[in-house]
């Protein structure tokens, strides 16, 4: 897929975290061919927005978003030759991957859970580097490419984390960690001016000298 134009005014810096999701999303659709499952079962979705009897399968939910401390003084990016733009933003995305498949109780679903859980990880893992035209919307012109790494969580964490979704019941999960993601900024200023100086020869200073003092150099 050709990247799309960036002077259009829907493709801004901005839209990246929107586009990192997408880009994940489409990954996991164009790789679905063994699953059985249908596109619109693998949705970018909170569990929280999830209810019985949705034909749902695979949800991925953006919980944080973190500034990346190792590029934060990447520094300035040049415009042209007169001017700079200002040191952009760089963020870690966090999602958590749910597998759906009706009743919690039945063993029968509960290992059909495993299941969808476990091709996705596959294509995590084997798709782990994405770059070029897999990158979708404002992506291609920001970054050459983002990483999928998995982010482990104990027990405690997980479990903190689906406390927020009320009368929500336990599901495997696996949390990824995307980054380097992004967003250029839109300060621009001009490069500060030069001073240009003009060398003279130090032997010919010194020669001009001696002469003005004719030709002697005992000051005398």
């Amino acid at each position: 897929m050709a990247p799309e134009d960036p002077e259009e005014p829907q493709f801004q810096p901005y839209q990246v975290i929107k586009d990192v999701g997408e880009t994940l999303i489409s990954l996991l659709k164009a790789h679905r061919d063994t699953t059985g499952l249908k596109p619109d079962e693998i949705v970018l979705s909170s569990p929280a927005d999830v209810s019985p009897g949705d034909p749902i399968r695979l949800s991925l939910f953006l919980y944080q978003i973190i500034e990346n401390p190792y590029m934060k003084n990447i520094g300035e990016e040049a415009v042209d030759e007169t001017r700079f733009r200002h040191t952009p933003l760089y963020l870690d995305l966090v999602y958590m991957m749910t597998a759906y498949s009706g009743d919690t109780s039945d063993t029968t679903e509960k290992m059909n859970d495993a299941r969808i859980l476990g091709w996705a990880m596959q294509v995590f893992h084997d798709h782990s580097v994405i770059t070029g035209p897999d990158l979708t919307g404002y992506l291609p012109h920001a970054v050459d490419a983002i990483r999928i790494t998995m982010n482990p969580m104990t027990l405690d964490e997980m479990t903190k984390i689906w406390t927020t979704f009320p009368q929500k019941p336990f599901r495997p999960s696996v949390c990824y960690l995307v980054s380097p993601v992004k967003i250029e900024s839109t300060r621009e200023e001009e490069y500060p001016t030069r001073v240009t100086t003009k060398e003279m020869d130090y032997r010919y200073l010194l020669k001009k000298g001696l002469r003005g003092q004719g030709g002697r150099s005992d000051g005398n």
